[in-house]
């Protein structure tokens, strides 16, 4: 009696069975359910199998791989004549005159000829291209070598079963990932269970990683051996790849279907995120609105999820969901915990496929997001860029000295305003260097500050490569130089290339050191030492992988899609600073201008005890490309929200006046297409329309 997938049931009798022995329909329902799950349209299929995942799919069973093959051969005939397959005729006719709602009924065969390709590694015994020899050794029985020879001499019904899987597949591709069983011109039979052995699963998440990163359009130019070629670079570093993979990939050995599968998984994968194995993790963060300077407690969109229930650790539930536009999910079932208690408490909640934290930290780091005009919590602050800091009361002293020594003025200080127990410093910019022995015993405020530019050897300069793969790439003939440490001492440190002792003593003075000197350098991996630091970069010709890389890398604003209404990037709000005569300008094609001035501060923000004089916030309209914010009388550097040409029309009396005095203030910037926008004015005012 035949045994479908569904009557298979792992929670009853599963171990009793397994501990023993696995027959051939258990075996076909076993690999039905672990590799061609009909609930999966987005994550390709990869059947691979070695002796470890073997052991991983069938823990119960004290050999699985010799279990297999027993299975396997109790339906092929002791012959090595075509007849060696008859009972699997038989069995795959049936399955053909059926619904074909399940899987053909050869799959443990196929992860036969799977595990013989996964062996094909050099063994003293035969060379790392020698498949047949291992399926032989796999599928002999004792003293009878009649099967496994007849395998070998009829690989090609064996090839026929692997395109009837295919097929398949295919034909369920709203039910299936997409197949990656393929072919070679050379290995047309053996081709089949060759592609399998590419990557195990694990590795082919890992893969996921590299095709986000690298974020080039699988329809563009790019040949798999250039893709190969990134490949290596990228796995340079450790990437958590399985020893077999790094081996595959970084000494060529084998599988000539390695570059098929991977432009599979490549163009697969081009089409919407990376399948999400595991959880996600959110962050939950603090926004903080500096209008009315209400506090919310958001969760950042991460690409990789859609949608998703949670669980509280007090067991209430609620749901996200991905917005249409913006960067937070919206909460679409339940609540989030709101309100200023929560800067003092953990929080947690864990999805089907997202675990969302906030844990409690001494020190919050907030600067404004552009897109929703709210000071956001960031891991790390940024030297002169305006910050909000929210430390305990305890550690005000220590905060008070570091920002004296290390912040431009004109920042303040709130306590006990917003948080209980907590104050708030505003509008502080970091300048460098920055002092961080002024933060004492304060350990948390110097991990989440970046660290001075200057505190070790770096590469700077150079024709470098912009790319994704990781690490540093430059052209040859364009060599990095290396930034010496700054030591306040007269201290020398020894510059070693490519480990060539004893290397060149130079003085640690913050200079540059050009490693052109010592070239051209060969093409590939290259290494200096400098006081301790090891660099690694890698030097590529003309033409090379990285170079064709480098010039297809998309920056941020090319991978978003733009949203109708506003270009990818644009800001959604403006800030405006309170003040005498404050106001703000949003310019648009046609040159027309629209002024919006600075609202009424309101009461309750007096009876609180903010000081009256802050910001204020205002969205910008559609079809702006330019904003200017005023104050003093003066306007201020023109902010560009698109790239709009100009197409002045005829401009009101209103508009008019502004273009006077933008020709007056602001001819010296030096963008062009602000230039433009003067230029057609002035031509407006002189000829008129």
């Amino acid at each position: 009696m035949r045994v479908s997938t569904s009557e298979y049931n792992h929670d009853v009798g599963d171990r009793e069975v397994l501990g023993s022995h696995m027959d051939y329909d258990r075996w076909q329902a076993k690999l039905s359910e672990e590799f061609f799950p009909m609930d999966r349209p987005d994550e390709p299929i990869i059947m691979f199998l070695d002796d470890d995942e073997m052991a991983r799919i069938c823990p119960d069973l004290p050999d699985p791989v010799a279990s297999l093959r027993s299975a396997v051969l109790a339906e092929l005939r002791q012959t090595h004549t075509s007849a060696i397959f008859e009972p699997l005729d038989r069995r795959m006719a049936a399955w053909r005159k059926g619904p074909q709602d399940q899987a053909p009924p050869c799959l443990p065969l196929l992860a036969v000829t799977v595990i013989a390709g996964s062996r094909m590694r050099n063994d003293g015994a035969f060379s790392s291209a020698a498949y047949y020899p291992r399926l032989v050794s796999l599928m002999t029985s004792g003293t009878n070598r009649l099967t496994a020879t007849g395998i070998q001499k009829h690989f090609d019904l064996v090839a026929d079963m692997w395109q009837a899987l295919d097929d398949w597949i295919e034909r369920n591709d709203d039910l299936l990932g997409p197949s990656t069983i393929r072919t070679h011109q050379t290995f047309n039979r053996i081709g089949y269970p060759l592609s399998q052995t590419v990557l195990k699963a694990s590795d082919r998440e890992r893969l996921s990683g590299f095709f986000d990163r690298l974020r080039v359009d699988r329809s563009s130019k790019s040949a798999p051996d250039q893709l190969l070629a990134l490949l290596r670079l990228w796995m340079d570093k450790p990437r958590g790849f399985s020893p077999a993979f790094v081996d595959l990939v970084q000494k060529g050995q084998g599988n000539p279907l390695l570059l098929a599968v991977i432009s599979r998984l490549a163009a697969e994968q081009s089409s919407g995120p990376a399948v999400v194995k595991g959880r996600v993790r959110l962050d939950l963060r603090m926004c903080i609105d500096p209008e009315d300077w209400s506090i919310n407690w958001m969760i950042p969109v991460d690409p990789r999820l859609e949608m998703d229930q949670l669980r509280q650790d007090n067991g209430s539930l609620f749901s996200i969901q991905k917005p249409d536009y913006g960067s937070f999910y919206d909460v679409v079932e339940g609540s989030l915990p709101q309100g200023a208690p929560l800067i003092n408490y953990r929080f947690r909640a864990v999805g089907t496929r997202a675990f969302l934290t906030k844990n409690v930290r001494d020190m919050w780091i907030l600067r404004i997001d552009p897109s929703s005009g709210q000071w956001q919590s960031m891991p790390e602050a940024t030297p002169d860029e305006p910050h909000m800091f929210v430390v305990r009361d305890t550690d005000v002293a220590e905060m008070d000295e570091l920002l004296t020594k290390s912040a431009a003025s004109g920042y303040w200080k709130l306590r006990g305003k917003l948080f209980p127990g907590w104050a708030v410093y505003v509008d502080v910019s970091l300048v460098e260097p920055i002092d961080l022995s002024a933060a004492g015993a304060f350990n948390s405020l110097g991990q989440l500050l970046k660290a001075p530019p200057n505190s070790g050897p770096k590469l700077v300069n150079g024709l470098e490569l912009r790319t994704d793969v990781g690490g540093r790439h430059y052209l040859q003939g364009g060599e990095p130089d290396v930034q010496l440490p700054e030591e306040s001492s007269n201290e020398f440190v020894h510059v070693v290339l490519d480990n060539r002792l004893p290397g060149t003593r130079l003085k640690a003075n913050g200079s540059l050191f050009p490693l052109r000197v010592a070239g051209p350098l060969t093409g590939g991996k290259h290494t200096v030492s400098v006081a301790g630091v090891t660099l690694d970069f890698f030097v590529h010709t003309t033409g090379s992988a990285a170079q064709w890389e480098g010039a297809h890398t998309k920056g941020q604003d090319d991978v978003v899609p733009p949203d109708p209404a506003r270009e990818a990037g644009a800001p959604e709000y403006v800030l405006c600073r309170r003040g005498r005569n404050a106001a703000v300008w949003f310019v648009s094609p046609s040159g027309l201008v629209r002024r919006r001035g600075e609202p009424p501060i309101p009461l309750f923000i007096t009876r609180l005890g903010f000081p009256q004089s802050y910001q204020w916030k205002v969205s910008v309209p559609t079809g702006t490309t330019w904003v200017l914010t005023e104050r003093g009388g003066k306007l201020s550097r023109p902010q560009r929200t698109s790239s709009d040409p100009p197409n002045f029309e005829s401009l009101d009396g209103h508009s008019q006046e502004f273009w006077r005095r933008a020709a007056m203030e602001t001819i010296n910037n030096e963008d062009l297409l602000w230039r433009s926008y003067l230029s057609q004015s002035m031509e407006d005012s002189i000829y008129g329309r």
